[in-house]
């Protein structure tokens, strides 16, 4: 439930930071917030917050072209994380 109640708050505290806009619905029962921008690439913005300590995924749009127009950043919320990962998060996003 913990990690659930964390992925729905960050999705509603990242979505449209930095223009990048959260994919799941903003109560979605994950840990799992998966973020779409129109122009950065996901590919680079994961290297530069690998390169700040912060762990992403990057999903380009050929993984699961069924699925995915462009591709996405993805942050799998884990039990141990907490508010200051989150304001890493969102700091590095707004650069």
């Amino acid at each position: 439930g913990r990690i659930a109640a964390l992925g729905a708050h960050a999705r509603v505290r990242l979505d449209g930071v930095g223009g990048w806009r959260a994919q799941e619905p903003l109560d979605e029962p994950s840990g799992i917030v998966t973020l779409a921008h129109p122009d950065e690439d996901p590919l680079v913005c994961a290297a530069r917050l690998f390169a700040e300590g912060i762990t992403t995924t990057a999903i380009p749009a050929w993984r699961a072209p069924a699925d995915l127009a462009a591709g996405v950043l993805r942050i799998s919320l884990h039990a141990y994380c907490d508010e200051g990962d989150l304001d890493r998060l969102e700091f590095s996003l707004r650069r």
